[in-house]
């Protein structure tokens, strides 16, 4: 590039800024903006794409087995489930007070489907979440211990802010 401040841009790592500069300039002299409206839209998008990328960083790593939202759970069945206390997961409060939450009930009852989602939506949040099988956990500790490596494998399920075990 022999642009100075497309060059400057590259070198900040603003990648979006850096795309839609030009877009962006034009827009704001064809619609007279002020300097300020200027900055403040590059900002908010350059913002806005790091928060998209942070999001899917998440997602990526909590290795969710399934694409679940809370929207999409079937309500009518089970019959007694507690809405109001499922709802209430997604709150977040447990995460952010570190405590415990269980999710206990017979095959097929949306057990996975809910802890997909809180995990989803905890992504979304600015969570760090982790999906994974029990019996995962317990090879890959076992697996870590025989190589004197178990605290850097433990550090992997304890880092998560939400730590899903299916």
């Amino acid at each position: 590039m022999n642009d100075p401040l497309k060059d400057g841009l590259h070198q900040l790592k603003l990648g979006w800024i850096l795309e839609n500069c030009d877009h962006e300039i034009a827009e704001a002299a064809r619609k007279n903006r002020p300097h300020h409206e200027l900055l403040r839209r590059l900002v908010e998008g350059e913002a806005e794409a790091r928060k998209s990328r942070a999001v899917e960083r998440r997602l990526r790593a909590a290795r969710l087995p399934m694409v679940r939202t809370i929207q999409d759970f079937d309500w009518d069945w089970p019959k007694a489930i507690n809405r109001d206390q499922v709802r209430h997961l997604f709150t977040f409060n447990f995460a952010r007070q570190k405590s415990n939450v269980v999710i206990i009930g017979t095959v097929g009852l949306g057990k996975t489907h809910i802890a997909s989602a809180l995990a989803r939506e905890a992504c979304e949040r600015g969570f760090h979440a982790l999906f994974t099988q029990a019996v995962d956990i317990v090879n890959e500790l076992a697996e870590a211990q025989a190589r004197a490596d178990f605290q850097k494998a433990m550090r992997r399920y304890t880092k998560p802010d939400l730590l899903v075990i299916d």
